[in-house]
C-alpha cells in the first residue's frame, strides 16, 4: 500500500498553493518559500534536486555568513548594488 503519484504532487501544489495558472518561475518561487519543510524534503527526494536558489536569498546567505551587520554600510551598500541588479534584470536562480 502506498501512496498514488498524482495524489501526492496535488498535495504538495495544495501545500505550496500554487496557481494553477502561474509561471514556472512564481510556482518555483512558491515551493522554495511557501512549503512546509517535510514536503520540501518530499520534492528534493522526488525530483532529485532542491529548487533552485535565487540571487535575492544567495544575498541573505551571504551577508549572513559574513556576519554583516544590517545598519553597517557594507551590509547598506552590498543590498542597494544586488536590488539595483534584481530590479533590472529580475530575481534570477542561481545555476
Amino acid at each position: 500500500m502506498g501512496i498514488d503519484p498524482d495524489e501526492f504532487l496535488r498535495e504538495l501544489d495544495y501545500q505550496a498553493d500554487l496557481d494553477p495558472n502561474g509561471s514556472l518561475e512564481d510556482n518555483k518561487y512558491q515551493i522554495r518559500n511557501d512549503l512546509p519543510s517535510e514536503y520540501k524534503l518530499a520534492v528534493e527526494l522526488l525530483y532529485g534536486a532542491k529548487p533552485p536558489f535565487f540571487l535575492s536569498e544567495a544575498l541573505k546567505e551571504f551577508q549572513t555568513l559574513r556576519g554583516e551587520i544590517e545598519n553597517s554600510r557594507v551590509f547598506k551598500d552590498r543590498t542597494r548594488a544586488v536590488s539595483g541588479f534584481i530590479s533590472l534584470s529580475g530575481d534570477r536562480p542561481i545555476e
